[in-house]
């Protein structure tokens, strides 16, 4: 399914269940791009984390 074939579906499908409460227009810039005039999706990635709690120790005993 196409992504914006795959919104009407999904505001369909909220729409059914009563999950809709209201529909307002919104005036964010949406991102499109130069070469193809597509709009531009954001795109979910994986994220990581790095534990900073010992580094912290360490530098705040250093400082002391």
């Amino acid at each position: 399914m196409m992504r914006y074939e795959a919104r009407n579906a999904i505001y369909a499908e909220l729409d059914k269940l009563g999950m809709i409460h209201g529909k307002e227009k919104n005036p964010m810039r949406i991102p499109i791009c130069g070469k193809s005039k597509d709009i531009i999706e954001p795109l979910i990635l994986p994220q990581w984390y790095v534990s900073c709690g010992g580094m912290a120790k360490r530098s705040t005993d250093a400082v002391r």
